[in-house]
């Protein structure tokens, strides 16, 4: 698997935000998606997912219950509106009884997550992510399939 460096003139790394309020929960996400070779940041609240959405360094959003009811709607509220740093790449984990829509998301996945489709759309969203940067720069994407269709690991 390629390796993007950053620096100056150098695309980052593909990263992904785990956004989740169980302890347990959260690490579980994260452990299943560096299997995959991606860089991982984890954080617990609503209000540490909008500073850090803000930043507009991720690739790809992985957000489940961020505690009451309130502020799992507020959490979605702000995914939502700035989903466009993330390219609509966020995957909503939900607890079985819960409805949510699935407008301006990659996936709703409901608990008990199945790992491996965890794994698998976030892969395809890292290679969106690292598809799209390469075209903003100008490069050649790597059709599917091809020998270098893997996206660069953190």
């Amino acid at each position: 698997m390629g390796e993007e460096r950053e620096g100056p003139g150098q695309p980052r790394a593909t990263q992904i935000l785990v956004a989740e309020h169980d302890r347990g929960e959260r690490e579980l996400f994260a452990w299943a998606i560096r299997g995959t070779g991606l860089r991982v940041v984890e954080i617990e609240t609503a209000a540490q997912l909008e500073d850090r959405l803000a930043s507009g360094a991720f690739d790809a959003v992985i957000v489940g219950h961020l505690g009451a009811s309130r502020a799992a709607r507020s959490a979605l509220d702000v995914v939502r509106r700035c989903s466009a740093s993330v390219r609509g790449k966020v995957i909503l984990i939900v607890n079985d009884n819960e409805r949510m829509s699935p407008v301006g998301l990659a996936a709703v996945l409901r608990k008990p997550v199945d790992i491996e489709v965890l794994r698998e759309r976030v892969r395809s969203l890292a290679w969106e992510a690292h598809s799209d940067r390469l075209r903003s720069n100008g490069a050649r994407v790597p059709a599917p399939g091809s020998d270098d269709e893997s996206p660069p690991a953190g």
